[in-house]
């Protein structure tokens, strides 16, 4: 491992998970109260005022499946196998990539 950049073994790897770790991270009614306050800027205006819509994403049913207060893991009724070659390497870092500056701005 020597020729690999120092700060390349310091950089963390990214997460794919960091939304639902931002979610776990915080109280259920402190979540929930985002969920509701999501409504104004995510649904078009044609719509936000829909009596029927509104009751329906206030209701108890629509909290539970939008904003579960349970993380009850990955439901999978079996292991995924897996078979490794022997000769494979037990680590693997992927390399740091330079944002295109072209594209920086929205990065």
């Amino acid at each position: 491992m020597d020729d690999i950049p120092q700060e390349e073994i310091e950089t963390e790897d990214p997460c794919s998970f960091t939304g639902p770790l931002y979610y776990l991270s915080k109280p259920h009614r402190e979540v929930v109260q985002e969920y509701f306050d999501m409504f104004h800027e995510h649904i078009s205006s044609d719509w936000r005022d829909n009596k029927e819509l509104l009751e329906l994403q206030l209701s108890p049913d629509a909290v539970q499946v939008f904003v579960s207060a349970v993380w009850k893991g990955i439901n999978r009724f079996e292991p995924v196998p897996f078979e490794f070659k022997e000769d494979m390497p037990k680590v693997h870092r992927s390399a740091a990539r330079p944002v295109n500056m072209r594209v920086f701005p929205d990065a």
